[in-house]
Formats: C-alpha cells, sequence, structure tokens
C-alpha cells in the first residue's frame, strides 16, 4: 500500500487509525448484509436467467461461446457455488451456429426443469458475488485516503456502499459490478506502479489488468488507453517509469485473459475467424472476414478465440440495433445524451451536491487539489469511458453499462470532506453542515427505498414511483419482482380470474401462481375473404396471423392471438412496467409456453389506477365489469353482456391485507 504523504497526514483530517477501520468494517458488514437481503427477496432478472446457466455450461462441458458478448470470470463465480452441489440440467438448446445467443433458450429451459427452487438456487449463485462489491469499496476507500485523507476515504467508502448501483446490482449474477470493482483496483495497482515501479508491482498490475479484462468486452479500451496514460504520466512528472515494465503489465494481463479460456483457440490467426459484424466481416449479412487473404489474415491473435468472436457478435448487436425507450418515446436505436440523462435521474441528488461543492473548492483553493498527474488518473479513464460507452447507440437501455466509470467520481468528489487546518471556523462549519446533510440525504435514499435500490429515481423524476415513465430494463423493470407478486397474490386468494403480462423468463408458474395472460386492447381484422382470394393457402395466413400474434405497424391491425383475444375484461391483472410502456418483449402465457407480443397490447392499463404494486416493477389492477366496459368504448370494441352481480370480478380487494411494497 502507498503510505499517506506527509502533508495528508498533518491536515488536521485523519481519524486514530483503529476508529477508522471500526468505521470501514461497519460500514462494509452493513453494506453486505444489504446484499445478501437483496440477493433472497428479489427473482432472477432477464440477463441473470442467461449468465448462471451459461456459467454451469463452462463449468460442465467447457464451453465459452454460451453468453460470448461477455467474458466468463463472473458467471463462472455465480456458478461455481451451484457446480458444486446438485440441479437439473439441459443443455440440448447449445446451438453451434456462429454468433447465436443460445444463452436464453438454456437458462429458459434451466429455470423449468429446476421449478420453484430455481429462486434459492440463484440467491445462493448470488452470494459468490457479492465479493466483488466489497472490493470496489476497499479500492475507493484507500485510493481516496491516500490522496486525501481519512474522512475523504470514509466518505468515498459511504458512497459505494450506498450507491443505488451497488446496492442494486452488487448481489446479481451480471458482471458489471464485478466490472467495476475490477476496473478501479486496477487503476489503483496502476497509480501504485507509476509511482514506484517494480516488475513484482508491474506483474501484479498485470494480474488485475488481466482479470479485469475477463468481466466485460468494455475494458478492451485499456489497450490503447494505457500507453496513452504512461506516456502523458512521465510527461507530467518526469518520472522515468520503464517501458519493459508496462511490457510486463501487458504480458501478465494477456496470459490470465487466457489462462481464464483455458488457452482456447489462443494465437488463432485472423484470417481463421469467422465474423458476423459488418466491422469485421466486411459483409452486410451473411458475415465472413474482412481479413482473409490479407497480410492481416496470417496475424496470429494472442487471444483466446472466444473473446474476439464476443466481441464481434456484441459489435453485431449494436450495428443491427435493438428498439430503445427514453422518457415516453421508443425508437430503433438510441440517444447519444442517454447515459448522462440516465445518469442524473438515477444518481442521488446528494452526490451532485457533494460534486458541485468539490468543484467549488478545486477552483477556490490549491490545497483541494493534488498534482496532475493524480488528477489525471482520475478524470481520464472514467470520462473516456463514460463517453465511449455514450457514443454506441445501436441501442440504450441500460444505465449499468457505466458504472465502470463512477468510482473515478467517487474518489474525485470525497474531497470536499478534506478541510486544511487553516481554513476559517466559520467557513468548516458550513462547509461540514452541507457535507453531512449531503452524505445522510444519501444514505437515507439507499436505506428507505432498500431493498428496491436497483429501481432507484431521484427526487427529480419524483423517486422510483415514476421511474418506468423515463426509463425502462434494468433500470426500473427487469423482472425482479416476481416473489414480491407472489406475496400478494397470497395474500388475496379473491383475486380470480388472475392475468399477468410479466417482463421476464422466469414463469411465474413457477412461483406458484396460476394465471393467464391478459387481453389484448388492439381491435382485431382478419383478412377480407373474396372468390379471387379464398384458395388453399389462405388458412395457412389466417393460422400463422393467429398463432403469431403480430400486429403490423403499417397496415390494419391482423388477427389476434386466441390467447390474448376478446378485449377488456373484469377480472384481476398484474402488469409489469415495461408492457405498460408500450415493450414488444416475448413473455409467459401461463400454459408453459411464450408469446411474443410484436406490438404493444396492454398500455390500455395505464388508463387504471392501480390497487396495489409488487416492488416498484409491476402494476396490480382490480377492473370491474364497469371498467372494462369503460376501457371497451375507448378502444372501439363492443360492450360486455351482463354478468351476474356478485361475480368473483366484481368483489373488492380485502383492504386489511396488507399489499406488498
Amino acid at each position: 500500500m502507498i503510505p499517506v504523504t506527509t502533508q495528508e497526514q498533518s491536515d488536521g483530517n485523519d481519524v486514530r487509525p483503529f476508529a477508522v477501520r471500526r468505521v470501514v468494517v461497519s460500514i462494509l458488514i452493513i453494506h453486505t448484509l444489504m446484499l445478501i437481503v437483496t440477493a433472497w427477496l428479489h427473482s432472477p432478472a432477464i440477463d441473470e436467467v442467461g449468465h448462471l446457466p451459461a456459467g454451469l455450461v463452462t463449468w460442465k462441458l467447457g464451453r465459452y461461446d454460451v453468453y460470448s458478448v461477455n467474458p466468463p470470470l463472473m458467471r463462472m463465480t455465480a456458478a461455481l457455488p451451484l457446480h458444486l452441489l446438485t440441479y437439473n440440467e439441459s443443455w440440448g438448446f447449445i446451438q453451434d451456429q456462429i454468433g447465436s445467443r443460445s444463452e436464453w433458450s438454456i437458462g429458459i429451459a434451466f429455470c423449468s426443469i429446476n421449478g420453484e427452487r430455481t429462486f434459492a438456487l440463484f440467491s445462493i449463485a448470488r452470494m459468490a458475488c457479492i465479493p466483488f462489491s466489497l472490493l470496489g469499496a476497499w479500492t475507493c476507500f484507500r485510493w481516496s485516503k491516500e490522496l486525501f485523507g481519512d474522512s475523504a476515504g470514509l466518505l468515498a467508502l459511504v458512497i459505494w456502499c450506498f450507491s443505488p448501483m451497488a446496492l442494486g446490482f452488487g448481489a446479481m449474477c451480471v458482471p458489471d459490478i464485478a466490472a467495476t470493482a475490477l476496473g478501479i483496483t486496477f487503476f489503483y495497482s496502476f497509480r501504485t506502479w507509476l509511482r514506484h515501479g517494480t516488475y513484482s508491482q508491474a506483474s501484479l498490475t498485470g494480474l488485475w489488468l488481466g482479470l479485469t479484462c475477463l468481466t466485460k468486452m468494455t475494458w478492451v479500451v485499456l489497450a490503447f488507453l494505457l500507453p496513452v496514460l504512461w506516456l502523458l504520466d512521465r510527461k507530467l512528472t518526469g518520472r522515468a517509469s520503464s517501458w519493459r515494465e508496462l511490457l510486463v503489465i501487458a504480458a501478465v494481463g494477456t496470459f490470465v485473459v487466457n489462462l481464464g479460456y483455458e488457452f482456447q483457440g489462443t494465437c488463432t490467426p485472423l484470417g481463421q475467424y469467422e465474423f458476423i459484424s459488418t466491422a469485421l466481416s466486411g459483409e452486410e449479412s451473411s458475415g465472413g472476414n474482412r481479413f482473409r487473404g490479407t497480410v492481416l489474415g496470417y496475424v496470429p491473435i494472442p487471444l483466446p478465440y472466444q473473446y474476439l468472436a464476443g466481441i464481434d457478435v456484441q459489435k453485431g448487436d449494436f450495428e443491427r440495433g435493438y428498439r430503445s425507450f427514453l422518457h415516453g418515446e421508443w425508437k430503433h436505436g438510441g440517444w447519444w445524451y442517454y447515459y448522462a440523462y440516465a445518469t442524473l435521474i438515477k444518481t442521488p441528488i446528494a452526490a451532485f451536491v457533494l460534486t458541485l461543492l468539490t468543484i467549488g473548492f478545486v477552483i477556490c483553493g490549491a490545497q483541494w487539489r493534488r498534482s496532475l498527474a493524480d488528477e489525471m488518473l482520475l478524470i481520464v479513464p472514467g470520462a473516456l469511458l463514460f463517453l465511449l460507452i455514450s457514443s454506441q447507440t445501436g441501442f440504450a437501455h441500460h444505465q449499468r453499462y457505466v458504472f465502470p466509470s463512477f468510482p473515478f467520481w467517487f474518489i474525485w468528489l470525497s474531497r470536499c470532506a478534506h478541510f486544511p487546518v487553516h481554513a476559517g471556523s466559520s467557513v468548516r462549519k458550513a462547509t461540514r453542515g452541507v457535507i453531512v446533510v449531503s452524505v445522510l440525504w444519501y444514505v437515507g435514499a439507499a436505506v428507505w427505498y432498500f431493498p428496491h435500490n436497483q429501481g432507484y429515481f431521484n427526487e427529480l423524476v419524483g423517486g422510483p414511483a415514476h421511474g418506468d415513465e423515463y426509463l425502462l430494463d434494468s433500470n426500473s423493470d427487469w423482472g425482479q419482482d416476481l416473489l414480491f407478486l407472489k406475496q400478494w397474490v397470497e395474500k388475496h386468494p379473491e383475486a380470480t380470474p388472475l392475468h399477468i403480462a410479466y417482463f421476464g423468463l422466469v414463469d411465474p408458474q413457477i412461483a406458484g401462481i396460476k394465471y393467464t395472460l391478459p387481453p389484448s386492447g388492439r381491435l382485431p381484422t382478419l383478412p377480407t375473404v373474396t372468390p379471387d382470394s379464398a384458395d388453399e393457402s389462405l388458412p395457412e395466413i389466417v393460422d400463422e396471423l393467429l398463432t403469431s400474434g403480430f400486429d403490423s405497424d403499417s397496415t390494419p391491425n391482423a388477427a389476434l392471438d386466441p390467447r390474448v383475444a376478446g378485449g377488456p375484461k373484469p377480472g384481476y391483472y398484474a402488469i409489469s412496467a415495461a408492457y405498460l410502456r408500450g415493450s414488444k418483449f416475448a413473455m409467459a402465457d401461463g400454459r408453459g409456453g411464450i408469446w411474443s407480443a410484436d406490438q404493444p397490447h396492454f398500455t390500455y392499463f395505464d388508463q387504471l389506477t392501480p390497487i396495489a404494486r409488487a416492488g416498484y416493477s409491476i402494476r396490480i389492477y382490480h377492473v370491474t365489469p364497469a371498467d372494462a366496459n369503460a376501457l371497451r368504448r375507448n378502444l372501439g370494441w363492443a360492450a360486455l353482456p351482463k354478468t351476474p352481480a356478485n361475480s368473483p370480478a366484481d368483489s373488492p380487494p380485502d383492504a386489511s391485507k396488507d399489499d406488498v411494497p
């Protein structure tokens, strides 16, 4: 570890070492307990359903081509406890086709054959992911402490441990927290090497580099960023850090990456790859290899085959683009400002208050500044990473993608807790008052919305209750609240008939919930049959329309799938926020199958007031016959025939029973 400088030790902010250790340990314990509780309360999120079985495939079959768009470290870590236990498996859906994404079918099958035990299996796997968040918290504390003193280190620790992102994803089988924690730890080690260059420190830094690159493909940018940072440090400090040691970092990092893939396909010539992205294949559709037959095609790639293949598949996803949502607007592709907008409304306002305070300190007083080299290491990597991710506009779904840039921000702003001894007493009191209030606000927001921190939104948009009006997917609704819906259903046996449109890959039947799909609000229009067109192929056309659920945006509404036909009707409904906003994502149909929506069918529920929520992502509605007929009139459907007055749909829910928060 790097010792705190004499100047930093004498600034009047340091706390007794024993007291600091107790505070650090206490905060880390609280963070761990919060993550454990979160891990057991929430149902598997969409990407988790792919990641965990993919990790099991690697342990069981030694294959790295399942979920290849992410390196294997996190999913293998999550899958290790299950690999040592017993579970039901079925790997028959694995595809060998180049660019296939068989993790989704494998994941759905895994959940189906393991039944209700699925939830416990995922919770156990999540336990293995928690140490990554603790590592990130510790590194933020150490780096900030070394730069600005004990108080700043503790502030950085609090900011990480009560961050909505760390609490929301720290106990989840997705790679974002691991990528963030290992990324900041690598840069901390890299800074140590720059200051005290030795071959042993270079080797340790190379180890962290390799582990970081085994979390997310985003970190491939380090291949270009590290030489630039090294040159800038030499220019700013005059330190003669050895280029030979830099090569050691690169060599050890490359070795660790290859070790993470068991050296499968290492040094395959570039021309022997099969690519699907236009950037690497040179083809618009069928794929290929633009380097085949060129000099570069004979160059061996010192990386595992699936590492470069995974980058290619991910690049192809961004080139293809997906439908994205932002503040009520759907479009194909994304927005360059998406991540900045998401950060503005999903970060506690208290963090921005501390940031503004820090900017003022840095501008007004040199005592809050550090060397240009240290400032560079806090600003350049985080800013470039944020800009790089923002530039990928093929789709915009997840603010968590930019979280690896956040620890640099946390450390940078933590200096506001640093007070020179010569600062006026009135200034110290006023500033400390603002900091204390901001920290209490920050921590209070995390505790208030716990355990629903994944869907946190700040006061600018009215909190998480309104978050899905602005952002969807892992920002607000990612399938995480199915177990809260189960609790509500168990408390309300009168809620029948129950209809569910659930945004997730775990069938609610696995949780013991019996349901059917809600009726669509869209009017059906069958193709007109005329003597000229009434031939033997027409029944096939109609059958396709009836079973596909497809509804074209450019033509009149086609026939509805029988599972969602009939228009609004009385009953109880649980609708995921994504479908209220118009998502077309496929869903379980309550019959053991999957229904592909193809068009927004359930947005009409937004005209109603929910009687309860399951978490923040699922609204629960009680539709009476009067409500159903009002909806039908608004949507152009004929009124329902009268039903007996005491039908179950007429009965109000039992108000004496508590709803799930």
